[in-house]
């Protein structure tokens, strides 16, 4: 909205200054970049560091620390563990059935193996972070070699000026910061994965050398570890585009035979040497190379709101098949879509592309089209499309990261066209081209004003530190009993162990039935009980000196609970 209100205020304010002033002020903004530009030649990448670990400073210093606040933060964080233990995946715990967490399961997996569902690619950066020191470092790793592939993609067709102008509004964008930079489920791998395969297509279109036929394989296998179903569509167009110029396109022989030998064959085989090794890990985790853990999930925990790889299939041939019975109009399509997808979308896709982004895009009808803009207005759309057919209850802007990169390729080419938007003898596209950084940077700093410092930490979080910390005062190791009288939602899951689960001071563990929870008091009988119910108004914790007091207390539980219904 603030964005909105400045361009509501800015556009018709140069409508009415002169031409003569909008012009001297046009030079002095062009002498203000060319020295800018000048300064930073060669250390583009140093100032992508500077700002994300300024960002992240900044937020911290003002806040609070990141931590895992949801399910599938805590998921990523076991597999980053495992990782870094040197393992693949876990065995199943003798209790694993008491262990798995109340919000399905917890996002993990607990039999043939224990692991997390997702792929691995998000947990081998955190994994790295973790080998550093703290699993943090990984999320600002992920994020400074997205940004650089970003400007490595940009360049691939952009002058250096709209490629920095695109770099910045990424890097100042508040979606992005506070979503992916602040979490450790960000899209800064997926994005990177994206804007190395197309940053590699459009070089080796123009000049195929090796380098650039194995990094397009390299973005394709990233893919393939972190959204592999975006991915995908994401990585089709690149690849036909790719095999139709070896077999058909240019206008000698040799040429083509060029981008076959440097381009094509150096990214199959490393695209088949990635795969084979995703199938090594889905046969160490589920048993089976062909069978993914998200799919072996949603199987045990017969979740059927988030959607396996399967159910994201159907949906379209759901839609299919809704059309053709039903002979709807276009306008009934339409509406179906906007009423059943887009209405969840538009918060994700208006923060992607804020309205500066939107102006920016829309010097797009100013330009003349190339080869290569078609190229990204085809996959945009299409992936768009994709994620908008999932049959999902809402979609974080992670679903759109293999395209982001693109998106802001689409921002940096509208820029230019933007330059020939004139009102009479106005420029006024040339000046708000001009202005546009600033604006750029003062929208960000409203957002970090008006956000940070109401940002909080959830009472969920507040309660189980206080937990933690009065087991820890109290000495020796724990195990928790967590007892919910319903399930918990997305953000108030109490269970949430590590691999190393058997030499962690705290175990949690969730109260099942009589023979299960007597099996698990015998197996971790040296150590201090607790029962815990975190469904009261405030966290209940409750010291249990054996089988009898426990069963005891929830006999008294459920007897008060009878007597209130």
């Amino acid at each position: 909205m603030f964005e909105l209100l400045i361009l509501a205020v800015l556009i018709p304010a140069l409508l009415t200054v002169p031409e003569w002033a909008q012009r001297d002020l046009r030079r002095w903004l062009r002498r203000c970049g060319r020295h800018l530009r000048a300064r930073i030649r060669g250390y583009t990448m140093l100032l992508v560091v500077f700002v994300v670990l300024l960002q992240s400073m900044g937020y911290t210093a003002f806040s609070f620390p990141v931590h895992a606040s949801r399910v599938d933060e805590s998921a990523l964080l076991f597999g980053a563990e495992t990782f870094a233990a040197g393992n693949l995946t876990n065995p199943t715990h003798p209790q694993a059935d008491s262990l798995i967490g109340g919000w399905f399961q917890g996002f993990l997996i607990q039999r043939p193996s224990w692991q997390m569902k997702y792929p691995p690619g998000q947990s081998f950066v955190l994994a790295l972070g973790i080998l550093m020191g703290d699993a943090y470092y990984g999320v600002l790793v992920s994020c400074i070699v997205a940004m650089s592939s970003l400007y490595w993609l940009l360049r691939s067709i952009l002058r250096r000026r709209w490629a920095l102008f695109a770099l910045w509004l990424a890097l100042f964008n508040w979606l992005m910061v506070q979503q992916w930079l602040r979490h450790f489920d960000g899209g800064h791998v997926a994005m990177f994965g994206g804007c190395l395969v197309y940053g590699a297509l459009f070089r080796l279109l123009r000049r195929p050398v090796y380098r650039d036929g194995v990094l397009f394989g390299i973005g394709c296998i990233v893919l393939a570890y972190t959204r592999p179903w975006e991915g995908f569509f994401a990585c089709l167009p690149a690849a036909l585009v790719l095999l139709w110029r070896v077999c058909f396109g240019g206008r000698k022989g040799v040429a083509r035979m060029d981008l076959l030998k440097r381009g094509l064959t150096p990214a199959t085989l490393v695209l088949a040497a990635g795969l084979c090794w995703l199938g090594y890990y889905h046969l160490a985790v589920t048993g089976d190379a062909f069978r993914m853990p998200y799919v072996e999930w949603n199987l045990q925990s017969h979740d059927q709101t988030s959607g396996s790889m399967g159910q994201r299939v159907s949906i379209t041939g759901d839609v299919i098949r809704w059309i053709s019975n039903g002979r709807k109009t276009v306008f009934e399509v339409f509406e179906f879509l906007m009423r059943s997808r887009i209405e969840r979308s538009w918060r994700t896709l208006a923060g992607l592309i804020s309205p500066l982004g939107m102006l920016a895009m829309y010097g797009l009808f100013f330009r003349r089209g190339s080869r290569e803009l078609c190229l990204v207005i085809l996959v945009v759309t299409t992936v768009s499309c994709i994620v908008l057919l999932e049959k999902v209850h809402w979609y974080p802007a992670i679903y759109f990261a293999p395209i982001v990169g693109l998106l802001f390729f689409l921002m940096g080419s509208g820029i230019r066209g933007l330059q020939r938007l004139r009102f009479g003898d106005r420029r006024i596209g040339a000046t708000l081209t001009g202005l546009m950084p600033l604006l750029i940077v003062l929208s960000f700093l409203t957002h970090a004003v008006r956000t940070i410092p109401s940002a909080k930490v959830s009472a969920h979080v507040r309660q189980l530190a206080a937990i933690e910390q009065q087991l820890q005062e109290e000495g020796g190791e724990h195990l928790v009993l967590v007892r919910y009288n319903e399930q918990p939602t997305y953000t108030t899951e109490w269970i949430t162990n590590s691999p190393s689960i058997d030499s962690q001071h705290i175990v949690w563990a969730q109260v099942m039935c009589a023979d299960r929870d007597r099996a698990l008091l015998q197996y971790y009988a040296d150590r201090k009980i607790w029962l815990l119910r975190p469904q009261a108004e405030t966290a209940v914790l409750t010291k249990v000196s054996g089988e009898t007091d426990l069963l005891a207390l929830i006999d008294q539980e459920e007897s008060g609970q009878a007597m209130l219904d």
